[in-house]
């Protein structure tokens, strides 16, 4: 997201507020709009059908919305990364003809594959097909969003994407709201679905804009999936840990059997969504400042190795790197730790405020602790695989997913009163963040060890002239 950071920065770059609160909302709607505006679709939606709904219908609602977002992100996982990779490289060597073709080959198998998957699990459910084709079509406009998404990190016109997300948001609510009034819970699928839609189109269509030419065919995209399965496993790993612990309580003896293959844990799932809008924020700063700055160190070092200057001009460029990255990342700490210690202590009124009950205030303050240090831990992966340590962040994403499965069943066999629960979430981002740290270090003790050790030889003896 460095390109788009870029950008950012212009409104970051004199001391006024207008202009500055421009660039924060644009900051905070390209890192994280698709779920945190999908989040204020919701909660507006679900204020009005407590009124149409009954408290089934209204859970249905919810869950067909959560576990779409559940499997789309675990979907999509193995896909990200070689994706990214594949697009830098082709950045890199400033040849984007083949964007429009991949976006359009990828996003088939997403509406195929993932189609297939979503029909195959609403067929356990006792619905009519219209009610099962709209939420297979939620699913699958959910994954195409995190698809166009990739792309569109290195598109020029951010403005149109954070409009596209706003439109498709504003077109969730007031379709929701319409065909929810007239037809019950299959309106709100279908008006939330229909926004979504709507969203999807908007980013292609700017997507089409930014890379107008395109190959015809174009299948060096998948040679990436083959040579970096293990890139495969780190996205499929981290999104998988980010739900094994909504998973094992929805599935445990707190859980509730909604219907069908829907459970859910309502406080739970609550305390922690709420806990994750604090990381908000942080992500925004890390895609206008810390990713930055450290790009740019970053590739004036390996500038540098191209120019063949001397070891001791690239042990200062590489100390520059380590310097960079320590300020910024010291500044997204003392960001996070100030948002986060002011919710803690208002905990309790931010969720009187909310109307919800007192029980789930040691829910929500775990969740604000194991936030923290997940948006912590994300960055330092971030800058790992900036120095393609893929090894180390297969560990650190490893560790996670296991640490929250174990941890979270833990919790859940062993105290079983509600005031502990979330605190799974909390140790497991708490080990993985220090796991990260451990090894961010050593990379950045072993720079140019491991820089200039991990190039390929390249043989190039000319044949005995006789």
């Amino acid at each position: 997201m460095a390109g788009i950071g870029f950008r950012l920065t212009k409104y970051f770059t004199e001391k006024d507020f207008y202009k500055n609160l421009k660039g924060s909302i644009y900051s905070i709607i390209i890192s994280s709009g698709p779920w945190l505006l999908s989040v204020i679709s919701i909660a507006v939606l679900g204020v009005f059908a407590k009124r149409g709904l009954g408290n089934q219908d209204l859970f249905v609602f919810k869950c067909i919305i959560s576990y779409s977002f559940a499997f789309s992100l675990i979907l999509f996982g193995l896909v990200e990364l070689p994706l990214t990779r594949y697009l830098a490289d082709r950045l890199f060597i400033s040849d984007q003809s083949s964007f429009r073709n991949v976006y359009l080959m990828i996003g088939a198998g997403f509406v195929v594959i993932g189609g297939l998957a979503a029909f195959g699990f609403y067929s356990f459910f006792d619905w009519g097909i219209d009610l099962v084709l709209l939420c297979v079509a939620l699913l699958v406009s959910i994954l195409l969003t995190w698809h166009s998404m990739i792309f569109l990190s290195a598109a020029k016109h951010f403005h149109q994407i954070v409009m596209s997300f706003v439109l498709g948001m504003l077109s969730s609510i007031v379709f929701g709201l319409v065909l929810g009034h007239f037809f019950g819970l299959i309106g709100y699928v279908g008006g939330f679905t229909f926004g979504q839609i709507i969203q999807v189109v908007l980013l292609a269509r700017n997507l089409f804009k930014e890379f107008p030419s395109y190959d015809l065919l174009v299948f060096e995209v998948f040679d990436y999936f083959f040579r970096f399965r293990s890139m495969m496993a780190i996205g499929f790993l981290y999104y998988l840990g980010i739900w094994m612990d909504k998973f094992l309580f929805w599935f445990s003896d707190v859980g509730t059997h909604v219907e069908g293959l829907f459970y859910t844990s309502q406080n739970y799932d609550t305390s922690i969504f709420l806990s994750y809008l604090s990381i908000v924020p942080s992500l925004a700063v890390f895609l206008v400042n810390v990713e930055t700055n450290f790009y740019i160190k970053y590739s004036y070092f390996f500038r540098s190795i191209q120019k063949k200057n001397d070891l001791k001009f690239l042990e200062s460029a590489g100390l520059d790197i380590v310097e960079s990255f320590q300020n910024t990342f010291s500044s997204l700490i003392r960001l996070q730790a100030f948002i986060s210690i002011i919710l803690w202590f208002f905990a309790s009124n931010i969720l009187s405020a909310l109307a919800l009950p007192q029980v789930l205030t040691p829910i929500f303050r775990y969740g604000l602790i194991g936030s923290f240090f997940q948006v912590l831990f994300l960055v330092l992966n971030i800058a790992l695989l900036y120095f393609k340590e893929v090894r180390s962040v297969l560990i650190n994403y490893l560790c996670f997913f296991l640490t929250n499965t174990l941890f979270t069943y833990l919790t859940l066999k062993f105290t079983p009163e509600l005031k502990y629960y979330g605190f799974g979430y909390m140790l497991s981002s708490i080990v993985t963040f220090f796991l990260s740290f451990y090894f961010l270090n050593i990379t950045f003790k072993n720079l140019n060890y491991i820089t200039f050790m991990r190039q390929p030889i390249r043989h190039n003896i000319e044949p005995e002239m006789i």
